[in-house]
């Protein structure tokens, strides 16, 4: 089985580390390098990859600022974290922002940053297939409260009004405000009204 080829977003200043993580990656990655937080930022908005690794400390920004940085602006990608700082509290607490791995430079394997990648990849686009069924069911729930309060309904002609003051058939309502679909029969006690009205004209 061919092996998707994954688009990298690097960033990171030393040259002799980008130079090794390319190294790692070389196959099935392709890599952007970029040096600076600001270029980073500008090839986000331009195009499009699948993962963003960049070092914590940049020359234009440095710790937790980076990682929130690259949160806020791609928040749909995995973000792996290639340090050169030794702090597992740092780390620890990296993570719980919402980076997928971490990593220390000196101890960075290829085979380890090669699965990482893919790893992180995939539980993303779980996590968002999962937020997106979630707001699908918040929409529904949304759509069923709007039919559980009170609605104003015509006595005679038995339309119902809706938030704005317009009134619709019942069936209209339902289908614009539930995913219902409705089919058209006849109840018993109608069928029987029927039935006797014809047997009087006839």
């Amino acid at each position: 089985m061919v092996e998707e080829i994954l688009k990298v977003l690097l960033i990171e200043d030393d040259q002799h580390d980008a130079y090794m993580v390319n190294g790692y990656l070389a196959g099935n990655f392709t890599v952007d390098w970029v040096q600076t937080l600001a270029d980073g930022l500008t090839f986000l908005s331009k195009k499009k990859f699948d993962v963003i690794l960049t070092d914590s400390s940049l020359p234009d920004s440095t710790g937790r600022e980076t990682i929130q940085a690259v949160l806020t602006a791609a928040p749909e990608l995995p973000i792996i974290i290639i340090s050169g700082k030794h702090s597992e509290r740092f780390a620890i607490k990296t993570v719980g922002q919402g980076v997928q791995d971490f990593f220390f430079k000196d101890m960075l394997q290829p085979e380890m940053l090669r699965r990482a990648i893919r790893y992180g990849v995939e539980r993303k686009r779980l996590e968002l297939e999962r937020e997106r069924l979630l707001n699908e069911l918040r929409d529904a729930l949304d759509k069923v409260k709007t039919l559980s309060g009170l609605l104003p309904m015509c006595a005679w002609c038995k339309k119902v009004r809706d938030d704005d003051g317009y009134w619709h058939l019942v069936e209209e309502y339902l289908v614009r405000h539930t995913d219902a679909q409705l089919t058209h029969g006849i109840c018993k006690e109608c069928e029987e009204k029927v039935r006797k009205q014809a047997e009087q004209r006839s």
